[in-house]
């Protein structure tokens, strides 16, 4: 799988003198090469994205193209408030820091491509991590699209009424 965040792991070993913006934009532009040469090549991969840009949208129709299959896990929040504890959690146990505005713009770009992706899956999950007590402890099963089916199945409308209607 590429990771941005792995590969900055690596090149923080290998750039010590580098500043963490450009350890993280160098790792960006790593990740983005690799599933551009896996497409050339042929070759399936998985990336792991916050979609809060449209870099990947061109990439996905060069994949489709190339003939290859589209997957879509989809994994958010009920709250945007949300994201900006979750990551608080991760640095303290040492994982890397994201101003409380781009988390929030981040989250508000990626509900908005959201449908763009959905729409060119040929399967994929809506997941909730919210996480709760009782039935509600685990991640939820918002949808789904299985291979085969021409629209995504929605369980739970009410969790994400922004996200659903373009399914």
């Amino acid at each position: 799988m590429l990771n941005p965040d792995d590969i900055a792991r690596v090149l923080r070993g290998e750039m010590p003198d580098a500043t963490e913006l450009e350890v993280v934009r160098r790792a960006q532009a790593e990740s983005d090469g690799r599933v551009d040469r896996a497409i050339l090549a042929h070759r399936s991969f998985l990336v792991e994205t916050v979609l809060s840009s449209d870099k990947f949208q061109h990439r996905v129709v060069n994949a489709l193209a190339a003939g290859f299959r589209f997957g879509l896990v989809f994994i958010t929040l009920r709250a945007a408030a949300l994201h900006v504890a979750r990551v608080a959690d991760r640095v303290v146990e040492g994982g890397h820091d994201v101003p409380t505005d781009r988390i929030l713009v981040r989250r508000a770009r990626a509900h908005a491509a959201f449908g763009w992706f959905a729409a060119r899956a040929h399967r994929g999950l809506l997941l909730d991590n919210t996480g709760g007590v009782g039935p509600d402890a685990g991640p939820i099963l918002v949808a789904e699209k299985r291979d085969g089916q021409p629209a995504w199945q929605v369980y739970r409308p009410d969790l994400y009424p922004d996200l659903t209607p373009s399914l």
